[in-house]
């Protein structure tokens, strides 16, 4: 309290009343008090002017020369009010620990001078999220959303740009997350991920795992290295694992020319919809291949028609007619 009475303008008395939890799904600071969507948290009547600060000084300044103070006076407050009551919704959404309690310290508080600086600065720049903070912050913004996953040994990133490039063509909204870099949690109903699970330690797959899937999309398994396993069902356990989780009315697509993937897709899961796919028919030209109704598509892809044929599967399970599909294919870039 001492600096606030040596520096400051105002004080906010409503602020001892803010009460903070931390969100056990993503770790986050949360402000409690509940605030209605069209009415400011706080009001003028809750802030003091602090006597012989600047704002106190100023006031009877212009009450000296016989100007009213009421109108500057006023405004203010309100303004004041204003900017405390948006830094309180910015702590309900859920904010790190740290910069948290730097906001809250600062309701009531900052000049409006430091708030314009506060403001420019953009505090969530001064403060790196971890990688923790940042999977948990994600898991809380896309929880109501149709999670897609595209997953394999092979293919699922390169899949997954195939259906990007697909919604972007035919204008359906969608969220995706490429990587903790390269994302885009917005508005949309569905946010696609794709995963490789050649790579994958075990910290990683217990992290994927919270994705919680509605749709998932099982490509490309068998390869040189479940072959080198001791045994093939410690190699497909992961998989397995994966697929189990697949809610009731949920969905895995499966590349049938897996003999693992169709291993793992088939076993019995209740209430899980199958969607076989293939490749696509086409054949090779120079640069690329030749698909049906003799449309050329250039690409250094030499696996593109299989990857093609998944995402085909995939978008037309989401509603995508099949005419879209290929005439979006016709303009795709590696």
């Amino acid at each position: 309290m001492g600096l606030e009475k040596k520096s400051f303008l105002l004080l906010n008395q409503a602020k001892r009343n803010l009460n903070f939890e931390i969100d056990k799904q993503t770790g986050l600071r949360r402000l409690k008090n509940p605030i209605a969507s069209d009415v400011d948290l706080f009001k003028v009547k809750d802030y003091q002017i602090v006597k012989n600060g600047k704002f106190d000084k100023l006031l009877k300044k212009i009450k000296d020369t016989g100007a009213d103070p009421e109108p500057l006076k006023n405004a203010i407050l309100n303004f004041r009010s204003s900017v405390d009551s948006m830094s309180a919704r910015i702590l309900s959404r859920g904010l790190p620990e740290e910069l948290s309690k730097t906001i809250q310290k600062q309701v009531g508080g900052y000049l409006t001078t430091e708030y314009q600086m506060f403001n420019r600065l953009n505090p969530l720049k001064k403060y790196k999220p971890t990688g923790e903070t940042i999977t948990q912050a994600t898991r809380m913004l896309i929880k109501d959303k149709q999670r897609i996953a595209i997953i394999g040994n092979e293919g699922a990133h390169e899949i997954t740009k195939i259906v990007l490039h697909v919604l972007n063509v035919v204008g359906k909204e969608h969220d995706f997350i490429l990587s903790q870099e390269d994302y885009r949690i917005g508005n949309a109903a569905i946010v696609i991920t794709p995963c490789d699970f050649s790579d994958l330690d075990e910290i990683k797959f217990e992290e994927f795992l919270k994705f919680n899937h509605h749709i998932a999309l099982i490509h490309h398994v068998e390869d040189e290295k479940s072959k080198n396993y001791q045994a093939v069902e410690k190699f497909i356990e992961k998989y397995e694992l994966f697929a189990d989780l697949t809610p009731k009315s949920g969905t895995l697509l499966y590349n049938k020319e897996d003999n693992l993937a169709v291993v793992i897709s088939e076993k019995q899961r209740e209430g899980v919809s199958l969607v076989e796919y293939e490749s696509l028919s086409g054949t090779e030209i120079d640069g690329g291949f030749r698909l049906e109704d003799n449309l050329n598509l250039m690409t250094r892809n030499n696996n593109f028609l299989s990857h093609a044929g998944a995402a085909k599967a995939l978008l037309q399970k989401i509603s995508i007619p099949s005419d879209q599909i290929m005439e979006a294919f016709a303009n795709y870039k590696d």
